[in-house]
């Protein structure tokens, strides 16, 4: 009879003892899967940056070879990437994206031809106009500043028919490029958006904060102002224009 109060009590401690262990495998999870959480997302920020100093490269050898002028494209996203595949929602900005301009009519793909490198890790789409994936849908994860001058910015790639909407020069960057936008992640150029309505892809605590190329071609986690007025004046004087 004492042995087997005896096996019960050993029975009874082993189970004590694994459920200790499941409870600090537990916790132990707990602590951890946060802090890996965040190396992934850091992991795709310094991808999505990477990016950017390639196709920033294109850029530059693009003007070189033109004139120091940099291209004409039909819309907000076609100077880079792929053919898009939009959906339903999102067909009605074929005309305004030149969503479907073919990789070999992009002109900075013959500078950076890795089909990739136009396509952010941590894309998730364009919320104010329901797209899912702006690299699947609108052929380009990244979005530069096209014919029009906003939200204090001023425009980099121009459109057919010159004037006002014509591309600046290279030169016109060189005259503050430390700060001078290039392109970034597509959604900063709506920046006139509540984060909390319209999070970024690289999401830090409720700032708005994209990775961005700059006219020297250095990249940055760019952090922008919460509230900007789409008709906000362009000035080399700004923290970026």
């Amino acid at each position: 009879m004492a042995f087997t109060t005896k096996r019960h009590t050993t029975r009874a401690f082993t189970l004590i003892e694994l459920l200790v262990v499941i409870a600090i495998i537990g916790i132990i999870a707990a602590l951890l899967l946060p802090a890996l959480a965040r190396a992934k997302e850091q992991a795709k920020r310094v991808q999505c940056t990477n990016n950017n100093h390639q196709t920033g490269i294109g850029w530059a050898m693009y003007a070189e070879d033109n004139q120091n002028t940099y291209p004409i494209t039909s819309g907000w996203g076609d100077f880079g990437g792929q053919r898009g595949t939009p959906t339903a929602t999102t067909q009605w900005l074929v005309p305004y994206f030149g969503i479907y301009t073919d990789y070999t009519n992009r002109p900075l793909n013959r500078y950076t031809p890795a089909i990739e490198s136009w396509h952010c890790p941590a894309d998730k789409g364009d919320p104010n106009y329901g797209a899912n994936n702006c690299f699947i849908e609108y052929g380009n994860s990244y979005c530069t500043q096209w014919a029009y001058d906003s939200w204090g910015v001023r425009h980099i790639s121009g459109a057919a028919g010159g004037g006002a909407t014509a591309p600046i020069k290279s030169s016109d960057v060189a005259v503050h490029p430390v700060s001078k936008i290039m392109q970034g992640d597509w959604i900063w150029e709506n920046a006139g958006y509540d984060p909390s309505k319209n999070p970024p892809w690289h999401s830090y605590k409720g700032q708005r904060r994209f990775v961005m190329l700059f006219g020297d071609n250095h990249e940055e986690f760019f952090r922008f102002p919460l509230s900007i007025a789409v008709g906000a004046p362009v000035s080399v004087g700004n923290d970026y224009w």
